[in-house]
């Protein structure tokens, strides 16, 4: 079965119900448009990539900034096992009580440092919607289990390893998502034209 870059993103950055469609911040804009609100990036394994004191990087900087923390050996290359290691230290950051599950009150308490400062939108929430028996708690293994389905969705060709190239799709479709692509707009070809900032 092929998967598309839709699909890929979808599975990935599943839509939560508890994030996707939030009208938290549009109060004060005009016409409500929530392309004005930045959005909150995250990792494929839920690390916050924005906000606070991470700033408005572009959506490719982001994710390099995050591919290069993962690449534990440097090779340029993320493998499943850097991939899983990643998925278990974020895990254990966002595990803020220790009790071995995340409930959205925990992960909205830890990604509130990265919302301070300005509003921020969720467009996709990679952590609730590892709840398979939609509990409304995400276990390790839960979430382990969703990490090891996603290493091969996104590594592109089964070549053992994410490459750097296997994110651009993941920014082109967190651009679309946020209302920021520009691909079908006259100012495209601008500096980072499409890209969340």
């Amino acid at each position: 079965m092929k998967i598309t870059i839709p699909c890929l993103v979808l599975s990935v950055l599943a839509i939560s119900g508890l994030s996707a469609c939030s009208d938290r911040g549009r109060a004060g804009l005009k016409g409500g448009d929530a392309r004005q609100i930045p959005a909150l990036m995250f990792s494929p394994n839920g690390e916050p990539l924005n906000g606070g004191p991470l700033g408005q990087p572009s959506c490719e900087l982001a994710m390099n900034y995050w591919f290069d923390r993962a690449d534990a050996n440097h090779d340029g290359r993320l493998d499943r096992a850097e991939f899983l290691a990643d998925a278990r230290a974020q895990f254990a950051k966002m595990d803020l009580d220790g009790h071995g599950t995340l409930t959205s009150e925990e992960i909205n308490r830890y990604r509130q440092p990265f919302r301070q400062g300005t509003h921020m939108r969720d467009i996709s929430d990679p952590v609730m919607s590892a709840d398979r028996n939609l509990n409304f708690m995400v276990t390790y293994e839960e979430f382990q289990r969703q990490a090891e389905e996603t290493f091969p969705r996104m590594d592109a060709g089964g070549k053992g390893a994410i490459e750097r190239a296997d994110l651009v799709p993941l920014c082109a479709a967190l651009a679309k998502q946020s209302g920021t692509d520009k691909s079908d707009r006259p100012n495209a070809s601008e500096p980072g034209g499409g890209i969340p900032r």
